[in-house]
């Protein structure tokens, strides 16, 4: 807090937590495979580009259209906010790095990227690499080969190909773990050697730490042909930041004079109203809202004081009604549920919104659409 003058002044940064500028998860490509910019003019996908954190790959194609990122069980978005305000990124070298399967056999296997812990980096800036940290990549196997990193486990998306071995991240000793556990894979014949062989190798683990990347997947796009040369591909994955000790605020009031309340400028109010909307739209299965993967949630946002949501199917069936009524936040969650608190349909949807001030009058109106694609329900306890 600042004060000066009679006035005081909290300063509150984002909460810690994933990074979701325009409403999804700031996990994005920052170059595709063969070191092309993902946001190029030859992208041949580019959401989030406009953002300007990179091109978005959660749920969504890469710049290439080879794979998409996604998840098995909670993802990244639900562990990633304790280790804020760092960003993590996934490199894939001609190196590579050496991989571990805690959760099954033990097997050491060599991957084809490696995990970093790149420090604060905002979006937009440039990585600086003085103070990057190689972590230890930790892998588990939906599909039946350890030995060998490649897209073998079942898709979560109608239409698209098998996804990958799942990657977690996992801090340590990487010098000391690549150095103990190299030789062993090296003399391997599968080059898959496993425990009681990596047992001593892998206490440079600390399994302990937590992991800030958990359950993350790359998807087959292609469906029947998955490219699995991605050596130049970087994904990012950003954090929020929140306030750092040293930190620095400004605060200018020269500008500023007294103004009406909104409560006297009908015209404004009314204004206002084409800003209110759900995000994201559509919902893909996933929200940055949502801290486990059990929940759906959408946002109504930019409501006036008091508001009335009502959903429809197009057919004109009332889903949910939704009162808000707390005039101190300009938003209410939905968790896609109707009445009779079941999910909803994968679908398009009608949304009638009556905004009204802190006094209950009515300022107006609005109808949107949203659309909702359900994800796939898959049980997981790793």
């Amino acid at each position: 807090m600042f004060q000066a003058d009679g006035l005081s002044f909290d300063v509150l940064g984002p909460e810690p937590g994933p990074l979701f500028p325009g409403g999804g998860n700031a996990f994005v490509e920052i170059t595709g495979p063969g070191g092309v910019d993902a946001c190029g003019p030859g992208a041949a996908s580019t959401p989030g580009c406009s953002l300007g954190t990179g091109n978005n790959i959660y749920s969504s194609f890469n710049s290439t259209q080879d794979y998409v990122g996604y998840h098995v069980g909670d993802g990244p978005e639900a562990s990633i906010g304790g280790f804020a305000p760092n960003e993590f990124e996934i490199r894939f070298t001609a190196a590579g790095s050496y991989a571990y399967y805690p959760f099954s056999t033990g097997n050491a296997i060599k991957v084809p990227f490696e995990v970093w812990d790149i420090g604060l980096t905002p979006p937009g800036q440039p990585n600086d690499p003085s103070d990057d940290v190689q972590m230890i990549a930790n892998m588990f196997a939906d599909g039946p080969n350890e030995c060998v990193f490649e897209y073998g486990g079942p898709s979560p998306f109608a239409g698209l190909g098998q996804a990958t071995q799942r990657i977690y991240a996992y801090y340590g000793d990487y010098a000391a773990w690549a150095a103990a556990v190299g030789p062993l894979v090296a003399a391997d014949p599968a080059g898959c050697p496993t425990d009681p062989a990596t047992a001593a190798a892998a206490g440079n683990i600390d399994l302990g730490r937590g992991r800030p990347l958990q359950r993350f997947v790359l998807v087959d796009a292609s469906g029947n042909n998955p490219n699995t040369d991605l050596e130049g591909t970087v994904i990012r994955f950003y954090t929020t930041d929140p306030n750092q000790p040293g930190d620095t605020f400004a605060i200018e009031t020269g500008e500023f004079g007294a103004v009406a309340s909104a409560d006297q400028d009908q015209e404004a109010q009314e204004a206002a109203l084409d800003l209110m909307a759900i995000t994201p739209n559509p919902y893909r299965g996933f929200s940055g809202y949502e801290s486990s993967g059990s929940q759906t949630v959408a946002r109504f946002v930019n409501l006036p004081a008091q508001a009335t949501i009502r959903i429809f199917t197009l057919s004109g069936t009332l889903v949910k009604t939704l009162v808000k009524s707390n005039v101190s936040t300009a938003t209410i969650d939905w968790n896609l549920k109707t009445e009779a608190n079941l999910p909803v349909a994968s679908g398009l949807y009608l949304i009638h919104i009556e905004g009204r001030r802190a006094d209950s009058s009515v300022i107006g109106e609005r109808i949107l659409k949203f659309g909702v694609i359900q994800r796939r329900t898959q049980l997981d306890v790793l």
